[in-house]
């Protein structure tokens, strides 16, 4: 068991290529951290680095107090599991699993117990015998997983393992995975582009773009407090709506004005602004699809927070409906997340409203949130 510290974090390649800048991340002992962000923004690299895969330009990497940047990795006392299984295809499952304590001389009574536990706490006893090629995608990501619990590692680090899975298979292992975390109680730093992944999966989640951190935090507070723009589009799904609009007073009340829209905001927001510059300029004003509606009595209940919407699309999907909605003033469709039952149609004109304490505002220039935390 450990926990982690990297400290000013760097990794700057040749050409002066920066892929992680200032990596600043406390690591508690049995937490899962997931890195999550989009392609190229920094996440492998940080774990390269983790598992001694990466030299570090500059900064300091502790495991357990310990300083790691000259540690070769077979000394770190990690394990890594890769989006590629990378199994022996010439070894069945057994010597595949054996076959990194075999190099490290551990006694064969050691050993076959190790890939037993192993293999029945992910269920994949009666596959032993069996080589790669006969089995399913799953069934290689248990090997691989079982690979590295036999090293009884005091971290694991997993680098988008899922991402070669169908949807159904990835949604039963990233159940499999959290499971396995419980019951070995050791710390866990997952990396995803997938934000279901991350928000199903993680205790702590760290955000990521062109190479800096965004956000770390709780997935609840990721997604109901979002530090700025970037994440609060990236976590959730459908992604947050984004409106530009100038914050304007009127008869001692604020309002939200794009187009021939004025959308009140309510005056607990307004206490909650970091500073009164924002009054009079533009911001980015947010609203998640789920906080969107157009069941008639909440948009009469809250008037002051509707706008008119032509419906461009409707989508289907079992237990929600997604509305596509074109609005004066905004550039794009905002999306609403309505009853499956709606009788709202594609080309209707209707109103909508938003739930008033569900807004989110953002700075225009630096798309920081710019209201304090309820």
């Amino acid at each position: 068991m450990a926990s982690l510290s990297l400290k000013n974090i760097n990794k700057v390649y040749p050409g002066n290529v920066t892929a992680v800048k200032d990596f600043n991340l406390e690591i508690a002992d049995e937490e899962f951290i997931v890195l999550v962000g989009p392609s190229g923004c920094g996440k492998s690299t940080t774990l390269r680095m983790v598992a001694g895969l990466e030299a570090i330009t500059s900064g300091e990497l502790y495991i357990d107090g310990q300083l790691m940047n000259k540690v070769p990795p077979k000394k770190r006392d990690i394990a890594m599991v890769f989006q590629s299984y990378a199994l022996y295809p010439h070894m069945n499952v057994y010597k595949n699993m054996s076959f990194g304590l075999k190099l490290r001389r551990v006694p064969k009574s050691d050993i076959d117990r190790r890939v037993h536990e192993a293999a029945a706490i992910l269920g994949i006893e009666d596959l032993l015998k069996r080589k790669p090629g006969a089995l399913s995608g799953g069934q290689r990501q248990r090997v691989a997983l079982g690979r590295a619990i036999v090293r009884e590692p005091k971290v694991f680090l997993m680098d988008e393992p899922l991402s070669n899975l169908d949807a159904k298979l990835r949604v039963q292992m990233r159940t499999e995975i959290t499971k396995l975390h419980r019951r070995l109680k050791t710390t866990f730093i997952y990396v995803t582009h997938d934000q279901t992944e991350a928000m199903t999966m993680g205790t702590r989640i760290v955000v990521m773009k062109d190479g800096v951190i965004q956000q770390v935090d709780t997935p609840q507070n990721l997604f109901d407090h979002p530090a700025n723009k970037f994440v609060a589009t990236f976590i959730g799904t459908p992604q947050m709506n984004i409106i530009r609009a100038k914050l304007t007073p009127r008869e001692g009340k604020m309002y939200a004005v794009f187009g021939e829209n004025a959308v009140r905001i309510p005056d607990l927001t307004v206490k909650r602004l970091k500073s009164d510059i924002y009054i009079g300029k533009d911001v980015y004003l947010g609203i998640r699809p789920e906080n969107l509606s157009d069941e008639a009595e909440f948009v009469a209940e809250n008037s002051l927070y509707s706008f008119e919407a032509k419906v461009d699309m409707t989508e289907l999907m079992g237990s929600v409906t997604y509305l596509y909605f074109n609005v004066n003033g905004v550039e794009g469709n905002l999306v609403a997340s309505v009853d499956p039952r709606t009788r709202t149609q594609a080309g209707q004109t209707l109103r909508v409203a938003m739930d008033p304490a569900r807004l989110h505002l953002f700075d225009a220039e630096t798309e920081e949130n710019i209201l304090f935390d309820e």
